[in-house]
């Protein structure tokens, strides 16, 4: 099986403040498993819209802190699923439910159940964690579709999309 994207471990962020530059770097090298095919993952404008639309905040001096760092790499693979309107309503959630920290643990935890091809049949007490749940497997069949989709295409010898 085709290993699934996890996110990075949350004292792998980076705990210092970065310019859009190197947090755009940083990001690409991170989501490139999200990558779909010429499609960047992150860019400048995605993050300056992200800001206006108030799905991330406002970078203090133009530095951005680890906590929006955890918000792009969250948002950036929920936008294969949700619109950018979901993911600020996800997010008001979030700010209502728990901490910044404990929300990307769980979203990192399910991303790794997914991985290890554990499924959790008891849902979580916190609602929220069942929605990552469902957020996170649907990206995964998504690209599980996409992947057959391409390899049934090669194979009956059509182009491909």
């Amino acid at each position: 099986m085709e290993k699934h994207y996890i996110p990075p471990d949350i004292m792998e962020i980076p705990d210092i403040k970065l310019y859009m530059d190197q947090m755009i770097e940083y990001l690409e090298v991170k989501l490139e498993p999200l990558k779909d095919d010429d499609k960047a993952v992150i860019t400048k404008t995605m993050v300056n819209n992200y800001v206006k639309a108030g799905l991330i905040a406002k970078p203090f001096k133009k530095k951005y802190s680890k906590d929006q760092l955890m918000d792009l790499l969250m948002a950036c693979h929920f936008k294969n699923v949700l619109s950018i309107d979901e993911i600020i309503q996800l997010f008001k959630i979030k700010e209502k439910s728990t901490s910044n920290d404990e929300f990307y643990l769980s979203y990192r935890s399910v991303c790794l159940e997914i991985e290890e091809g554990i499924e959790k049949e008891i849902p979580s007490s916190r609602g929220w964690v069942n929605l990552i749940r469902a957020i996170i497997k649907s990206d995964y069949h998504k690209r599980q579709a996409k992947k057959y989709l391409k390899f049934t295409s090669v194979e009956v010898d059509i182009d491909v999309v």
